[in-house]
């Protein structure tokens, strides 16, 4: 059976990559300060065998470096008991996380992955958040802008002790473990932006991931033609015309992220990845029931995306034609000068839009900038507003709850926020 009979459509995108600007230059990162940079793991090794490891790799495991032979010889580890304060669903307590990969069972869908897409570099991983599929090449740490560079040589040093922070080239493998940690800092920064607390009443009778019963699941193809044949399978639908998706499986309660890599330096890579999964770690927070408004998801995506790197941006738009775009290089500026021609429509016109095509293309450049905005005037706030977007109340619309959050959040009106971040946009954005 085909896994597209079992899977339910909440969320597919069609994404496009807007190219590197090469020698043009940048903007300087936006820099926000969520959650304190993870120590590397201190793991007791007897040999080059490393004991009790916290997560599953393929590699690791052929090499010897791990005593798993399987993600199932780690299941203990890696599945999550819950108990409920009471009863609920006729339960007292449930089993989170059984090895699932795209409403399928995760050995069948490993099996297909090793036939149908065959690749001596493909690594899969699985550890306390994430299960990673990842066939990325290696590539030299001195030749591309590599974010933390020796803070993240030391988070590769634990588990490949040859690495150092004189390493310049890395191996397939040692870029599919660099993704891992990526995803947990990404996980770090967003839990703490939204004050995650999994002991908390609100999260009492939800599953273990934000809400989510399952996993997030990456999956990182080093071809255009292989994510294309494993969307094709696992979705049903041909993506020809996409760079990656972001989806909600329904029945399993996990998020995905999936794109390719083809033509893209680390940089690039790590904006689309970051843009990726932080679409998908919005969409769980506090289980995925329904969409924010759009210029939350796309703003928020970018702002992550753009702390890293600024000279490669990830679009995500709805089912349909993708629209035509212009290569910015610099976005404040841009914004500026469509904000002082009164080019930029005025925020309730756009402030309770749903869906992926919720915003034209232009508007993605000030749905970042006002998501900036929010999150430079006070950060706790916008953990605050964010959580309260995705709590609607009994029979509540996304224009009232989107209201409602931003008003107990920042005490604004959708009116006031236009106004102030216009201001702040022509006092603060240079004008070239």
């Amino acid at each position: 059976m085909s896994p597209r009979t079992s899977l339910a459509l909440s969320l597919i995108m069609i994404a496009f990559l807007v190219g590197s600007l090469g020698a043009q230059k940048t903007e300087s990162p936006d820099v926000y300060e969520f959650a304190p940079l993870r120590k590397p793991p201190e793991y007791k090794r007897k040999g080059k065998l490393i004991l009790e490891p916290d997560f599953f790799c393929s590699f690791c495991s052929k090499k010897g470096k791990i005593e798993a032979k399987t993600r199932d010889d780690m299941r203990q580890t890696f599945e999550v008991v819950k108990k409920y304060p009471t009863e609920f669903e006729g339960r007292k307590e449930q089993t989170f996380g059984a090895f699932r990969m795209m409403e399928t069972d995760g050995q069948d869908m490993l099996a297909w992955l090793e036939k149908e897409l065959p690749s001596r570099d493909a690594v899969f991983m699985e550890d306390a958040n994430f299960r990673m599929y990842c066939d990325i090449p290696g590539f030299n740490t001195k030749k591309v802008v590599m974010p933390r560079r020796d803070y993240e040589l030391g988070l590769l040093h634990s588990v490949f002790p040859r690495v150092t922070d004189k390493t310049v080239t890395l191996s397939p493998e040692h870029v599919a473990h660099l993704y891992r940690f990526r995803a947990q800092r990404l996980l770090d920064d967003f839990q703490a932006l939204v004050a995650y607390d999994p002991k908390s009443a609100d999260y009492a009778y939800s599953g273990p991931w934000m809400g989510m019963k399952n996993k997030f699941e990456v999956y990182i193809f080093r071809k255009k033609k292989d994510f294309v044949k494993f969307s094709t399978y696992t979705l049903g639908e041909n993506s020809e015309a996409s760079d990656g998706f972001c989806w909600h499986n329904l029945r399993d309660r996990s998020m995905v992220a999936a794109l390719h890599c083809e033509g893209l330096n680390d940089d690039e890579l790590n904006n689309a990845f970051t843009h990726r999964l932080s679409y998908c770690l919005l969409s769980a927070l506090r289980a995925y029931q329904y969409d924010v408004p759009t210029w939350v998801h796309m703003g928020f995506s970018h702002l992550m995306e753009r702390r890293e790197y600024t000279g490669y941006t990830t679009h995500i738009f709805g089912e349909g034609k993708i629209p035509k775009t212009r290569l910015i290089s610099k976005w404040k500026p841009s914004i500026r000068k469509d904000i002082a021609k009164k080019e930029v429509p005025p925020l309730v016109e756009w402030f309770a839009a749903e869906g992926d095509n919720g915003l034209s293309w232009e508007m993605h450049l000030n749905a970042w900038s006002l998501m900036s905005y929010l999150m430079q005037k006070d950060q706790k706030a916008m953990g605050v507003f964010l959580n309260l977007l995705k709590k609607k109340g009994d029979r509540e619309t996304t224009l009232e709850s989107a209201r409602r959050a931003l008003k107990t959040a920042f005490d604004l009106t959708p009116i006031q926020l236009d106004e102030a971040w216009r201001a702040w946009v022509l006092e603060t954005y240079p004008a070239i």
